[in-house]
């Protein structure tokens, strides 16, 4: 009985050990935090005339504690602004499992997908590379459908 109760305790403080840690999210959000260069854009529709693909010093985003300022310029184009953020979790079926997706809420009408560094468990750890998709059902039609890709500075 002593044994099974040493075990039971060693059981329970491991348990509260691993609970202490931050969850993949409060990495995500932290590794936000701070300025990013954006190096490189994709157009998955293009219209005529416009690059599909640029890279090089495109713009920046600027996430604080609650606010994001960012600036980009695509195909001549320049889009900025400046809004409240707000990073999401949810669990999503990727073939027999089950693997965290992370929606960017800029404002109430623009989400991006937001993937970190090469995207295994670890990535959101200070992250230094980040990957923006405009999710499909945003409504703003200031940001045409676009890929972002940011470096951390």
């Amino acid at each position: 009985m002593k044994n099974f109760k040493n075990l039971l305790f060693l059981s329970l403080f491991v348990l509260a050990l691993s609970s202490c840690g931050k969850s993949k999210l409060q990495h995500a959000q932290e590794s936000l935090a701070g300025n990013w260069a954006v190096t490189k854009i994709y157009l998955p529709t293009p219209a005529e005339g416009e690059n599909q693909q640029e890279s090089g010093k495109l713009g920046t985003f600027q996430f604080g504690k609650t606010e994001v300022t960012y600036s980009f310029n695509s195909n001549g184009k320049t889009y900025k602004g400046t809004s409240p953020w707000q990073l999401t979790m949810k669990k999503v079926p990727s073939g027999f499992i089950n693997v965290p997706e992370y929606t960017l809420q800029l404002n109430n009408n623009l989400q991006f997908i937001a993937t970190f560094g090469d995207q295994t468990s670890d990535a959101t750890v200070k992250a230094t590379q980040v990957g923006l998709r405009k999710k499909e059902g945003s409504t703003t039609a200031k940001i045409p459908n676009v890929q972002l890709w940011l470096e951390k500075q």
